[in-house]
């Protein structure tokens, strides 16, 4: 009897454990301070999740929230070299990534990322790194 109750305690601590050890992890789409009611959909950022950070312009939100946005995508014309995204702000081309640092986080509604082919489709060619579009508060 004695024994069964130590087996039962000591799946019941195990059991805790793994509850507890799954319930830390993050993702790098994931904000400093992840709330259930926030979107995490990965290729747009949402104005509640901008204003869950600490960043003061939109390449800081972009690096803290989609990181992965601002790497640059497969071969270009030439040895070695990859293509970044470009950035639309309120549906006019701004230029590079750099062009969000210009951009106060405060002044943004939303941020979407559009790939290779969706931003093809959407702009014309030129954009096999995609498009960052800022969507500013009050904007097109």
């Amino acid at each position: 009897m004695h024994h069964a109750r130590r087996i039962t305690a000591l799946l019941a601590l195990g059991l805790l454990g793994t509850a507890c050890a799954s319930g830390g992890a993050s993702t790098d789409t994931e904000s400093e301070s992840a709330s259930p009611r926030v979107s995490r959909s990965r290729n747009v950022i949402t104005q509640a999740e901008i204003e869950e950070t600490t960043a003061e312009n939109a390449y800081q939100v972009v690096q803290r929230l989609r990181n992965t946005w601002l790497r640059g995508r497969g071969a270009s014309s030439g040895r070695d070299q990859t293509t970044r995204p470009v950035v639309f702000i309120d549906n006019v081309r701004a230029g590079t990534v750099e062009a969000l640092e210009r951009i106060r986080a405060s002044d943004i509604a939303e941020l979407r990322y559009h790939n290779a082919r969706d931003a093809t489709t959407r702009w014309g060619t030129g954009y096999s790194g995609g498009v960052i579009e800022v969507i500013r508060k009050g904007g097109n």
